[in-house]
């Protein structure tokens, strides 16, 4: 991919990039659609509007701070409509600790005024998001169940909604429960509050509160370096997660915005990096993830402005990563948006989610012949392996290039991965690569079940991905034109030899 130039303007893909076809339909849709709808769909704030009037009828510390604000509304002469104008820290812990007890079963007791206080339905669209990226590698049991956040801060919430989060439409949690999550933090007022709250939840033995010591700090460079040194042993990890520091002095932390109030409230430790703010920090940590490549899955950062994400995207691909190997997402919480980014040095399979642009699966059901009902299984999963083969290799609406795989996940079920080139796209272009990846099961003695998922990396295959569709079912039952005419020719034959 070619770097960006600094005029162009970038449309990033939501959080969650499951069942769509191309970044740009995402881009306008996530401006159309409902606001609790562009959480990423791991979320159960996508299917669970929050509502302040009905949260404050449980919690009575929320109920005052939201009585305040409308109140502060009705009282105000300076016919302000922005709600954020408003909103205090008193407002804003309150709402968190509402959130996590209702929704988590969590609890932060120790929340030191004039330190970040985060926003959930944020931060859990970002840990959705690393549970998406996660899904890329099929290869489950060889994960560590490792994984760093580098400053926690005083709430700790990313480590707690780790260990936390549930799928919103199955009865299990988005992370194992063997995960162990090592929070490290710089700041000693800050570990002090995450022990706190780590211990109130009672997950002391999943989640290990790192203090990084200032004289590390001053020999190595690095955050990433910084907290590997500081953890015993040497584990690999399945990610690395960070929220960074936003600013870059600490006179840039303490301009006021419009309407009087400071940019946020948070400490010197968690708001500014006189390294280069938050892209200097987030570069630091590429620097040692060069290093330490392998050792950890994912690395991911989320950034306050789109244009540093877009920096650290460009960097990540000048050094030489593959397409597939970097991804940018975003962040929607109201009015407000963060990006991600995350990069491997892994290997990304092909049809991996991650890797492209999926659309929704599609399945038919194939009789087989009369000649091949008495047979073994193996030897009807054989025959409609050698239908598939034909069909790629013989097909006329595109021109490719395929390789194809068979993997036989039990006696009755096997998987066909089939990876393709587009020959008629411009060379060297990573967009002229699609996948359709087939599972093929035993319904009963006459029929196998075929359910296929296409994944293909922009919209300008997206056409030719549809062709496929349509032909498939009828070329591999043979129930098409061309099959017909076989059929009626091979029984003329018959018939005029009898």
């Amino acid at each position: 991919m070619p770097p960006v130039k600094d005029g162009r303007k970038r449309k990033l893909l939501p959080s969650s990039s499951i069942c769509v076809n191309s970044s740009d339909a995402h881009s306008s849709q996530a401006k159309t659609q409902p606001q609790h709808q562009q959480h990423h769909e791991l979320s159960i704030y996508r299917y669970n509007r929050i509502n302040f009037d009905e949260l404050a009828q449980g919690f009575p510390d929320f109920q005052a701070a939201w009585e305040s604000i409308k109140r502060k509304r009705k009282q105000s002469r300076k016919g302000s409509s922005s709600f954020s104008s408003y909103v205090d820290f008193e407002f804003n812990s309150s709402l968190s600790r509402a959130l996590l007890e209702r929704d988590f079963k969590l609890c932060i007791p120790s929340l030191p005024v004039g330190h970040l206080c985060p926003p959930v339905p944020n931060r859990l669209n970002y840990v959705c998001w690393i549970r998406e990226l996660l899904d890329s590698f099929n290869d489950a049991t060889s994960f560590s169940y490792n994984c760093i956040d580098i400053g926690t801060g005083s709430s700790c919430i990313y480590p707690l909604l780790i260990c936390a989060a549930r799928h919103p439409a199955k009865d299990e949690q988005l992370f194992d429960k063997r995960y162990t999550v090592f929070a490290s933090e710089i700041d000693p007022r800050s570990v002090e509050s995450a022990s706190i709250n780590v211990s109130a939840n009672d997950l002391q033995n999943r989640i290990k509160v790192v203090s990084i010591r200032n004289e590390k700090v001053e020999q190595v460079k690095g955050p990433l370096k910084q907290t590997l040194l500081s953890i015993d042993g040497e584990p690999s990890f399945d990610f690395v997660m960070t929220n960074p520091p936003f600013y870059r002095s600490e006179d840039e932390a303490k301009v006021k915005r419009r309407d009087g109030r400071c940019r946020t409230d948070l400490t010197v430790s968690e708001g500014v990096y006189e390294g280069g703010g938050e892209l200097g920090f987030v570069m630091d940590i590429f620097d040692n993830s060069l290093i330490i490549r392998d050792k950890v899955r994912w690395y991911s950062a989320m950034f306050s402005k789109k244009s540093n994400a877009i920096e650290m995207e460009r960097h990540a691909r000048n050094v030489g990563l593959e397409w597939c190997n970097v991804k940018l997402s975003s962040f929607v919480q109201g009015q407000t948006t963060r990006w991600g980014v995350a990069w491997t040095f892994h290997h990304i399979p092909d049809y991996a989610p991650v890797a492209k642009y999926p659309m929704e699966p599609f399945e038919f059901q194939v009789m087989l012949d009369q000649q091949h009902l008495d047979t073994a299984i193996d030897v009807k999963m054989e025959v409609l392996f050698q239908r598939l083969i034909g069909f790629y290799t013989l097909s006329k609406n595109v021109d490719t290039e395929w390789k194809i795989e068979k993997v036989y996940c039990s006696p009755s079920c096997m998987k066909i991965e089939a990876q393709a080139r587009n020959k008629r796209s411009n060379a060297g272009s990573s967009k002229r690569k699609f996948a359709i990846v087939s599972i093929v099961s035993v319904s009963d003695n006459k029929t196998l079940k075929v359910v296929s998922n296409t994944y293909c990396y922009s919209s300008d295959v997206v056409n030719l991905i549809q062709r496929f569709r349509c032909t498939m079912p009828s070329e591999i039952c043979r129930t098409n034109r061309k099959w017909r005419r076989r059929a009626k020719k091979k029984k003329n034959e018959t018939f005029s030899n009898t």
